[in-house]
C-alpha cells in the first residue's frame, strides 16, 4: 500500500489534536480551545468515533444532557467497547435516560469496570493501536 505525504501529514496532525483534546479532557478545560480543536480533528480524522465521543464530552460539560447523549450514542452504536464512553453514558442515562437504557448501559458499566469486558466479543473493541484505544485502557 502507498502513502501519499499528504496522508501522513494529515495523520501526524490527526494524533496531534487527539492527543491535545484527551489532555484537555484530562484537565476539564472544555472552552472555546477545546471546541475549534474538536472541528479541526473531526475534518482530520479518519474515524467518526473519536470526534462524537469528544463532542459528547463537550456537551456534557455544558450541561446540555440531550446532545451530549446523542453524540454519545452515535459513538457507541459505531463501537461499542470503551471506558470513557460507557462512563459517560452511565451518567447521561443515569441523569434521566429511559429505563431500558439505564439498565443496559448500567450493567455494561459495571462488568466494564469489575474487568469482565475481555469476555464481550474482540469485534466490539477498539483495535490496538487505534485512537479510541488511547482513551479506552486495555482490559
Amino acid at each position: 500500500m502507498q502513502y501519499e505525504a499528504g496522508d501522513v501529514a494529515r495523520w501526524q496532525r490527526c494524533r496531534k489534536l487527539f492527543s491535545a483534546l484527551v489532555q484537555r479532557v484530562q484537565q476539564q478545560a472544555f472552552d472555546d480551545a477545546y471546541l475549534l480543536m474538536l472541528i479541526e480533528f473531526k475534518a482530520v480524522a479518519s474515524d467518526a468515533v473519536e470526534p462524537a465521543l469528544f463532542y459528547a464530552l463537550y456537551a456534557w460539560a455544558h450541561g446540555n444532557a440531550a446532545v451530549a447523549r446523542e453524540y454519545a450514542e452515535r459513538a457507541y452504536h459505531a463501537r461499542k467497547i470503551n471506558r470513557t464512553l460507557w462512563l459517560l453514558l452511565r451518567d447521561i442515562y443515569l441523569r434521566g435516560g429511559g429505563q431500558y437504557a439505564r439498565i443496559g448501559v448500567r450493567g455494561l458499566c459495571q462488568r466494564l469496570l469489575q474487568g469482565a469486558a475481555h469476555a464481550l466479543p474482540a469485534a466490539d473493541r477498539a483495535p490496538r493501536g487505534s485512537a479510541a484505544a488511547l482513551i479506552e485502557p486495555e482490559l
